[in-house]
């Protein structure tokens, strides 16, 4: 009766306790000397993959799953890692469970998701699957900066792009559209009159009337 008791409560979310980004079962008096060996025999990941677009290396996927898996399997140590939606933000958690006893600890990572755009939310997970496992064994896994920097660097460009739309008037936007530029020059247009989340609507305004003259201009030139 006393080991089902038991069995419940490693196993009763109720029971979690919560640590910014990490939660573990109530008992870990059996699985956390077993961590702490592996964590004393494990060196950091080596760095096999290379960024392309800031020219930095970092451990992958494979790699890190290798590195790890093998010594927390020969502890009775099963690794398991689930991803998912939650309010607009993508989680990946990775739970380190023992086997004989239930017993866990769990890391979980969370982004806010992309929207509608699979290829940058299926970075965010693979990110979250290499970072999470690193992090529950404090091990270093590569250069601050690797594949989905770019992806987080992306999403904060969107967001700002976003507010920029968003403050533009509505017959601003007619004359946008009259000019012709497409979203790459609006970015790079509006860009440069948005300072500290607001947009300089007459500085934009400006220089879409300059570009309208200008291809009015050119227009009555070719006739």
């Amino acid at each position: 009766m006393a080991k089902e008791s038991q069995e419940r409560e490693n196993h009763e979310p109720a029971q979690f306790t919560h640590a910014g980004r990490v939660r573990r079962s109530t008992d870990t008096s059996h699985l956390l000397p077993k961590l702490v060996r592996i964590q004393a025999a494990l060196s950091d990941i080596a760095e096999d993959a290379e960024n392309a677009h800031f020219h930095n290396r970092y451990a992958s996927l494979p790699a890190t799953l290798a590195h790890i898996k093998p010594a927390l399997n020969a502890e009775n140590i099963y690794v398991a890692q689930t991803s998912g939606v939650e309010d607009g933000w993508i989680v990946v958690a990775t739970q380190f469970i023992d086997a004989p006893t239930g017993e866990f600890v769990e890391a979980s990572f969370c982004c806010p998701a992309p929207p509608a755009d699979p290829q940058k939310a299926a970075a965010v997970v693979t990110y979250g699957r290499r970072y999470t496992p690193a992090m529950l064994l404090a091990i270093a896994s590569g250069e601050n900066d690797d594949d989905a920097e770019s992806v987080v660097a992306s999403m904060r460009e969107d967001a700002v792009f976003d507010n920029i739309v968003a403050q533009i008037p509505k017959a601003l936007r007619g004359l946008i559209k009259e000019v012709g530029w497409n979203t790459p020059k609006l970015r790079t247009q509006a860009m440069q009159f948005y300072s500290d989340g607001v947009l300089d609507v007459d500085a934009l305004e400006a220089r879409v009337s300059a570009a309208l003259d200008k291809k009015l201009a050119d227009a009555e030139g070719g006739a």
